[in-house]
């Protein structure tokens, strides 16, 4: 299946996505454990996803252990 995506994708709110399905509007966000686990990580991760839903986006997080393709074409075709 494929599914074409845009990595690092600048959006209005001047987030860089890690990924963007731009058809879809969907954002796919990776999280390692070395920049998202800090308590100021989370605030900042809670406060784009905030963002970008308010600009239509649905956000996908997935953590660093979780990455494969399988997952991933089920996340986004939920």
């Amino acid at each position: 299946m494929d599914i074409e995506y845009i990595p690092q994708y600048p959006t209005h709110s001047s987030f860089v996505l890690d990924f963007a399905i731009i058809d879809k509007k969907i954002a796919i966000e990776v999280d390692g454990k070395k920049w998202h686990s800090s308590k100021k990580a989370i605030r900042r991760d809670r406060f784009k996803d905030y963002q970008l839903k308010r600009e239509g986006w649905r956000v996908i997080r997935i953590k660093e252990g979780e990455i494969s393709k399988d997952f991933l074409i089920r996340r986004i075709f939920e």
